[in-house]
């Protein structure tokens, strides 16, 4: 199991990297659990300069470890469309295609574990895939700020207004 959850990591790395050449967002720890205090993460990565890369890891935190159950009954959000893993495996979709779909690395992995045996129990048996290029999450519940499509542009255009900024101490 931890060989294939490596290479589903590895595949996600690679697309990432190749599609997007500056920068690439994981999302992971997107699971309920009895005790979280964080979740929803995205680890956003960017070259700057060749060899030189910067990373940032966010993520929904609470100030302290509390459940976590989120019930989204089967729906996904923001124009996203619910496939069932078995459609999706009669329609040939591998897990390096839903890795492009902005949902989320537990739900890829589970779809991978799907598609080696397809008589294995592996819980909820759909994903979301978020068509709208603006949105991301396990649900497509999530939106880059002011209608970006990427981690990097949403960051850009945050603090592009802060940029001229005169800050009153220290020149």
């Amino acid at each position: 199991m931890t060989v294939h959850r490596t290479l589903v990591r590895l595949l996600y790395f690679v697309y990432y990297y190749s599609t997007f050449s500056n920068s690439y967002v994981l999302l992971y720890h997107t699971e309920n659990s009895s005790s979280v205090q964080y979740y929803d993460c995205m680890y956003y990565t960017r070259a700057e300069i060749q060899n030189n890369i910067q990373s940032v890891k966010y993520c929904r935190q609470r100030n302290e470890s509390q459940p976590l159950h989120r019930d989204f009954n089967q729906s996904c959000y923001n124009s996203g469309v619910l496939w069932s893993f078995e459609e999706l495996a009669l329609l040939n979709v591998s897990a390096t295609d839903v890795l492009r779909w902005s949902s989320s690395m537990e739900q890829t992995d589970r779809y991978s574990k799907y598609l080696f045996n397809r008589s294995l129990n592996v819980g909820d048996k759909s994903i979301c895939n978020c068509t709208n290029p603006t949105s991301f999450g396990k649900f497509c519940e999530y939106e880059f700020y002011g209608g970006s499509t990427s981690a990097g542009d949403a960051i850009t255009k945050q603090f592009a207004s802060l940029k001229n900024l005169r800050l009153p101490f220290g020149s």
